[in-house]
């Protein structure tokens, strides 16, 4: 069995969606919060997966960015709503769309730019801005990783694989620290639940209509805005 990049696409989503209702209508600890936020793992990495692939094959890497730079600013609001109800995020965190605009503009600049030191000082200085949105460092390293082994599946795994157990080890031990059970942190280990997926991930080629895509990028703000409002119905 294969998926391709729609089929993908849509997993993502389902996962995102998995995530977000775990998150608003269940408790931390409970067995459905767990498995909805374990399966939720899922939508991240598969939109960084998706962004790589989108950034090789686009006709227009400007339009692309300037694309998800505006539903980025579409989707703060919602975000915030979110972040503020739950207590998820101190301080400002900005959404995931602005975690692949900057992950859009690290690959802009490594692929445009021969390698110096003024190169490499300005992605350090777009990954350390995404130390302020969602997903920080770990999206844009997943982002590189996806386009530079793009055409080499086991190092891109292998790749992916290293990144996630950093990102789990620090998660880990910020949540230890803080005197968290496991319960509360353990499911984000469910981004490994990826690696299937790039397994059987085929590049081929396969047509969106304009409709398709806006409907995916409205999706993120979207179904934000719609969880909140529900939230504050019931909870009302």
């Amino acid at each position: 069995m294969k998926i391709n990049h729609n089929v993908l696409k849509r997993l993502g989503l389902l996962s995102m969606l998995a995530d977000h209702i775990g998150l608003v209508f269940f408790l931390p600890g409970e067995p459905v919060y767990i498995m909805l936020r374990t399966v939720g793992r899922l939508a991240a990495p598969a939109m960084c997966f998706l962004l790589a692939e989108g950034y090789v094959h686009t006709s227009s890497a400007e339009k692309y960015m300037k694309r998800m730079l505006l539903f980025a600013l579409l989707s703060q609001l919602p975000f915030r709503l979110i972040c503020e109800k739950y207590s998820l995020q101190e301080g400002f965190t900005g959404n995931m769309l602005f975690t692949l605009f900057l992950s859009l503009a690290i690959l802009e600049i490594c692929s445009r730019s021969a390698p110096s030191g003024s190169r490499d000082f300005l992605v350090f200085l777009l990954l350390g801005a995404s130390a302020f949105c969602d997903w920080g460092v770990t999206a844009p390293l997943w982002v590189l990783c996806f386009f530079v082994f793009r055409r080499e599946p086991v190092r891109r795994m292998q790749a992916f694989a290293a990144v996630c157990a950093g990102s789990l080890i620090l998660d880990g031990a910020s949540a230890i620290s803080r005197g968290l059970p496991p319960s509360r942190w353990a499911w984000q280990a469910g981004i490994f639940l990826f690696l299937p997926l790039m397994r059987l991930y085929t590049d081929e080629e396969v047509h969106s209509s304009k409709a398709s895509r806006l409907f995916f990028y409205l999706f993120y703000p979207a179904h934000l805005l719609a969880l909140y409002v529900i939230s504050v119905f019931f909870t009302s």
